[in-house]
């Protein structure tokens, strides 16, 4: 199965949130199981619904949840991080 070129971001949102799941699950009314296989990234489709109600329970854009990366997976874990300004080279 080819890599994905969709980056899902909900489980770092959730961390920085310091959500759980569950509480994701109880304020969207969606089965626990749809937000949980989004969250440790094992859904391949995500139905409008779905991502509405996490968005507007987030209070995030669909696009803060999913991004769409230029590159593989396997390219962007290759590539050295580029140094930010102000670092020493």
């Amino acid at each position: 199965m080819p890599d994905t070129m969709i980056v899902n971001r909900l489980s770092r949102i959730l961390g920085e949130r310091r959500m759980s799941v569950r509480e994701l699950q109880r304020q969207t009314g969606l089965a626990y199981v749809t937000v949980y296989n989004l969250y440790s990234e094992k859904s391949h489709r995500v139905d409008f619904e779905t991502l509405d109600k996490i968005c507007r329970a987030l209070e995030v854009q669909p696009g803060d949840i999913l991004e769409y990366a230029t590159e593989p997976d396997d390219e962007r874990r290759r590539r050295p991080a580029q140094a930010g300004p102000g670092d020493e080279s």
